[in-house]
Order: C-alpha cells, then sequence, then structure tokens
C-alpha cells in the first residue's frame, strides 16, 4: 500500500532547496532553481517598452478602456507560434501600442480600428554587396510604387541561423529598422550591426520580417517574412 504523509500531501511553495507543488498525478518535489533572467541591452530594452504601456493601461480613464475591451471579442490576433486567438482589451492596447512604439508617435488611449484602403507593401527584394568577408550593404527595395506615408515600415531580423532552418520563432527577431511608406528603398546594413555588435559575416542566412503598420490605429495590415541566404 502506498502511504503519503498528510504533512507532505498539503505543502506548497519552497523549504530551503526544495519546491513542494502538486500536479494531476499529486504532490511532488523538484530541487528550488533560480530564473534564469538574461540582461541583453535589446531584452531590457523590450521589458522597459512593456512596462510603459503597462502603467499607461493602469492611467486610462473608465471610458477609454471600455473601448479597447469592447473591441477585443472582434479582434483576431496571433501569438509567437501562430496560432490565433481573441485578445482581452489590456491584450489589444499593448499589442497596439507596441507596433505603433518605433514611431515614436505618442501611446494610444483610446481604440481606432484599422483603415481597410491601404497600399499594401508586397514583397521585398533584398539587394546586398560584399566586401572583405562581410556584407557591406543590405538594401530592401519595395515591389510596390508607394509614397504616401500613412503607414509604418518596421523591420525586424535574426542573427546568422544555422544551416536547413526553415522556421524562426518571433521572439529570435530584432527590431532593424524603421521609417514611414514613402521610403520606397532602405538599408538595414547599420541597424543590424548595431543589433548584433558585428558586420554580417558573408554566406551567412538570416530571418527577415517586415511589418506594415497603420499609424492611426496601430495595427498590422500586412506582413512579409523570408528566410534568405547572403550567399
Amino acid at each position: 500500500m502506498k502511504y503519503i504523509s498528510p504533512l507532505f500531501s498539503e505543502a506548497r511553495n519552497k523549504l530551503g532547496g526544495t519546491v513542494f507543488a502538486r500536479n494531476r498525478s499529486g504532490p511532488y518535489t523538484r530541487a528550488r532553481v533560480a530564473p534564469v533572467q538574461p540582461r541583453t541591452p535589446n531584452q531590457q530594452a523590450n521589458r522597459a517598452g512593456f512596462q510603459e504601456i503597462t502603467q499607461a493601461w493602469r492611467g486610462l480613464t473608465v471610458a477609454e478602456r471600455l473601448t479597447w475591451n469592447a473591441a477585443a471579442p472582434t479582434i483576431t490576433l496571433k501569438d509567437t507560434i501562430g496560432q490565433s486567438f481573441n485578445p482581452s482589451g489590456f491584450q489589444l492596447f499593448v499589442s497596439c501600442n507596441r507596433n505603433l512604439a518605433p514611431t515614436g508617435r505618442p501611446l494610444q488611449s483610446k481604440y481606432v480600428p484599422a483603415e481597410t484602403s491601404f497600399d499594401l507593401l508586397g514583397p521585398l527584394v533584398l539587394d546586398y554587396e560584399q566586401a572583405g568577408g562581410v556584407v557591406s550593404s543590405m538594401t530592401f527595395d519595395t515591389s510596390n510604387d508607394r509614397g504616401h506615408g500613412d503607414t509604418w515600415i518596421s523591420v525586424y531580423c535574426t542573427g546568422p541561423l544555422g544551416p536547413g532552418i526553415s522556421f524562426v520563432q518571433p521572439h529570435l527577431h530584432r527590431y532593424i529598422y524603421g521609417n514611414t511608406d514613402d521610403n520606397l528603398s532602405f538599408d538595414i546594413t547599420a541597424g543590424w550591426s548595431n543589433q548584433f555588435g558585428t558586420a554580417l559575416p558573408a554566406g551567412s542566412q538570416i530571418s527577415t520580417v517586415a511589418r506594415q503598420i497603420d499609424i492611426g490605429s496601430g495595427f498590422v495590415v500586412f506582413s512579409w517574412k523570408a528566410i534568405t541566404v547572403i550567399a
């Protein structure tokens, strides 16, 4: 017969170097492990930005929060693994304002529906040059004739990837470049080097995501992504 001490079965939380917990199979113990807290500049900037938006939510009026809460059930977003979900009002507020953060615009306190009349960015063409074993320039040209300035283009990249990779988690991409859509060509070389602290070696493979943001609402109206081998 299996005997479980009542003291053990009711134990919770931490005691010394041991953690007492419970799951569907019953009580169990595990060694206490200190959580890892990465402190890279990129991670700290992301946390600071999220904290600022969270604090802004707390400062909204009841009427302002109501606009987000009322719209949330009608909106579909995607999580970090690409699964669709209906956000809460708070999640919708965070999503739109994080998209707008690179534009330098003030936080958006009230929900604004996305426009539907934009000329979409379309596929991007990457041109690059090499010199001395590294990439000396990486320039994206848009396939559509733009020049309106009513949306914002945000570009995110990874560092060099291993061979054969066909899927990259969104959180591995770092913000590289952003500007209004009236720029039909943009060079991301300096932004990439600033984020990763080095020049991109020739022959590398990187993943790139470009998002076209409605600067009036904060919604992504077009998204483009590709894994490119700088051959």
